[in-house]
């Protein structure tokens, strides 16, 4: 019983993740025609986890099917590898959202640090600071709102008004 034990945990794990199982975590690798050219070993696991599902549906439905005649330690141990990845976000799915996904552009300072202090230290004599260690302030926005023009309007006709019925 120790195959269908892990197999039904998997089933729930995936059932986590999408609602469905097993078959929901099949059906979305079908969805994505590219993960065997982005991922490798992308169609091993899926053909390894159609395999234990049909295993699975053949111990549970089968009359005379019996999980110690169909299975063996190593499936057992590959459901549990497998298990193991989904939590180490190292299955196929999870490798294949990375491989889309663009890396983080992290962009150099325009000053290093050494010669920030450089710059300090020959700054030194002179009082004053450097220009990368001087104070930035940052970009204003103009602060005029809609208020604003709506009271400017307002008194530009109140002045024509007070010139026209004098």
């Amino acid at each position: 019983m120790k195959f269908l034990q892990t197999y039904k945990r998997l089933d729930n794990l995936c059932r986590d993740m999408n609602g469905i199982g097993i078959t929901g975590y099949l059906e979305d690798m079908e969805r994505l025609p590219d993960g065997e050219r982005r991922v490798p070993g992308w169609k091993d696991d899926y053909l390894q986890l159609k395999h234990y599902r049909h295993l699975r549906n053949r111990i549970v439905h089968e009359v005379n099917a019996d999980e110690e005649d169909l299975c063996c330690a190593a499936d057992t141990a590959w459901i549990e590898s497998f298990y193991g990845r989904i939590l180490g976000t190292n299955d196929p799915l999870a490798l294949y959202h990375k491989a889309i996904t663009p890396p983080p552009v992290f962009s150099q300072p325009a000053v290093s640090f050494q010669n920030d202090l450089r710059a300090a230290d020959s700054s030194d004599s002179n009082n004053e600071k450097p220009a990368s260690m001087r104070p930035v302030s940052p970009p204003t926005a103009p602060r005029t709102g809609c208020a604003l023009w709506l009271l400017f309007a307002f008194c530009v006709a109140m002045f024509f008004l007070s010139e026209f019925f004098r």
